[in-house]
């Protein structure tokens, strides 16, 4: 009877955790949908906290890494602001410094930082034009012209000096990636900015190669704000990429956009192809191996490719529908000889030609000074600065060194649930909740340690975190069950035996009920007889005492036998 009772409640067990395997591979179904059909590809939820704190526990635990060397960041630090002054100092500053990274061998400069407004002149940087312009004023008999001078000071508040310089030494370093960020129209309505024309220079940036399937949404009407440099600095045609890339929903760098759709300015423009600008990375790369960027494109971006000139296409794995990609995050590797990764040269060192020996091909332009900092966290390093997350992302594209999730992963993840479901099962069902403990933590350390050497050791993702909790969730209810069932059946034999019983027969029956059996049972005894001769006599002779004595140094011997 008690096996028979035992029986049904590991059947029930089994059941309870068949139950809950399939109802997390439905969760998991549902929950893939949404993500694939998301504009950022990302989980909402519970379930995805869970897999970005595993996605960030996954990067924590590998740590820093050596990059390739191509990549470096060019710094506006501290040393910077103590040789040039108080930020934003002058702009004259970076000329020297571009001509020395130039004659060094750097073979590309991208510009993480905006120059939106004209430089504001210090007076020193102010006084030779304005003599100038005095000079300009007065005439050959001696009369200044107000009109002529007034226009030449608006002039020089329009137009600084330096900024034309910067501009030139940008027209002389000739590969220079400038940055320009898209504003909503809310801020750019607020604006007053000669919005055609730098509408006008991001679309002669736009991407050539757009390959629109038939039936896609005709592109977006509505206006376009690209806040870009100054047009001294800026040029007439200037290479530009967004630096735009907006976090996670917890706020941390995951993702990295490639593109950005430029939308329609008129009903006309919307009929047109679509039109995508490029980000700083995807610009950066592409330009430096000489290949074109194209986009399939439908209702969303299927593919990002990048193309040699014979044709060769590598394909870059996104996330979501946005153009994104996962972020495989290098942080800032320091090697036992001291020297790290990514290589930093400092603005000041690079203006006074003090480069170290090997000076990457590629070089970020942003600022690391406190309180100017574009600090970007990331899963490792809260304090992350946005120029690393570019650097990160061409590394990436050099090296191919991708962290991809393809969409047939969704079929692994669902088979590995439901065998591992049926695993733990079969292992829990007739087990003790210690052992049940123990199963389900081992379980945990050989998904970790697959996913590490095997998974994402090798750049691929998986999410686990619903896996983990699936398992966790079988253990916990198919031991809470077994717990109250056990209970309910103790509670029962309590009661029927209460009245015919001595309670400690009744906790031995209670913690061996499996020894309850109508009809006996047959098993092989050994039976020990002893007899103490005349015990009548003696125990009528002795007093209780010393009967008491005497019994129990016959006792003793007697139970060691037995």
């Amino acid at each position: 009877m008690a096996n028979k009772t035992k029986k049904k409640i590991s059947l029930q067990a089994w059941h309870i955790g068949l139950s809950m395997t399939v109802l997390f591979c439905i969760f998991n179904i549902l929950n893939f949908r949404g993500a694939n059909t998301s504009d950022d590809g990302q989980q909402s939820g519970l379930s995805g906290v869970l897999e970005r704190s595993v996605f960030d526990y996954r990067i924590q635990s590998r740590g820093e890494r050596k990059t390739s060397g191509s990549v470096g960041l060019l710094a506006i630090d501290e040393k910077s602001i103590a040789k040039f002054g108080r930020w934003p100092f002058s702009r004259s500053a970076y000329v020297e410094a571009f001509k020395n990274l130039k004659d060094a061998g750097v073979q590309w400069i991208g510009m993480d930082v905006l120059f939106p407004e004209p430089e504001q002149l210090s007076l020193n940087d102010a006084l030779e034009p304005m003599q100038s312009i005095l000079q300009k004023s007065i005439s050959s008999q001696g009369v200044l012209d107000p009109r002529v001078f007034v226009e030449g000071i608006a002039g020089l508040v329009k137009e600084s000096p330096n900024d034309r310089l910067f501009g030139k030494s940008i027209e002389e370093f000739e590969n220079v990636v400038q940055a320009f960020m898209f504003l909503n129209p809310e801020e750019g309505e607020s604006l007053d900015r000669d919005w055609k024309t730098a509408r006008k220079l991001v679309q002669g940036n736009a991407i050539a190669l757009v390959e629109q399937k038939p039936g896609s949404e005709p592109r977006q009407v509505e206006p376009v704000f690209p806040l870009i440099n100054t047009p001294a600095i800026s040029g007439n045609k200037p290479i530009l990429a967004f630096i735009n890339n907006p976090p996670d929903k917890d706020g941390l760098a995951r993702r990295y956009r490639l593109i950005g759709e430029i939308s329609a300015e008129n009903a006309k423009e919307a009929n047109e192809p679509k039109r995508f600008a490029v980000s700083m990375g995807l610009q950066l790369a592409a330009r430096y191996l000489n290949k074109k960027v194209k986009v399939i494109s439908g209702d969303h971006i299927e593919k990002i490719l990048l193309v040699d000139d014979v044709g060769n296409e590598t394909r870059l794995p996104l996330t979501g529908r946005n153009g994104d990609i996962l972020i495989n995050h290098y942080g800032r590797h320091i090697d036992s000889a001291g020297n790290s990764t990514p290589t930093i040269i400092s603005l000041a060192d690079a203006s006074e030609k003090k480069l170290p020996e090997k000076v990457p091909p590629i070089l970020i332009m942003g600022s690391t000074t406190t309180g100017a900092t574009d600090v970007r966290p990331s899963p490792l390093d809260p304090l992350a600065n946005g120029v690393e997350h570019h650097i990160a992302v061409i590394e990436n594209i050099l090296r191919n060194d991708f962290l991809n999730r393809p969409l047939y992963f969704i079929i692994y993840e669902l088979f590995v649930a439901f065998i591992a479901g049926l695993l733990l099962i079969l292992l829990m069902k007739n087990a003790s909740a210690l052992l049940s403990l123990v199963i389900l933590v081992a379980t945990h350390i050989a998904l970790e340690i697959i996913d590490r050497k095997f998974i994402f050791g090798r750049n691929d993702v998986y999410n686990s975190a619903i896996l983990h909790l699936q398992n966790a969730s079988i253990f916990f209810s198919m031991t809470m069950f077994k717990y109250f069932v056990e209970e309910r059946e103790k509670r029962e034999l309590k009661g029927a035996f209460q009245h015919y019983l001595n309670p400690s027969v009744i906790n031995e029956v209670l913690d061996s009920p499996e020894g309850l059996k109508l009809g006996g049972s047959k098993q092989e005894l050994t039976v020990f007889f002893s007899d103490v001769r005349g015990f009548t006599t003696i125990s009528e002779v002795l007093s209780p005492e010393a009967l008491a004595s005497l019994l129990n140094e016959y006792f003793t011997p007697m139970t060691k036998i037995v």
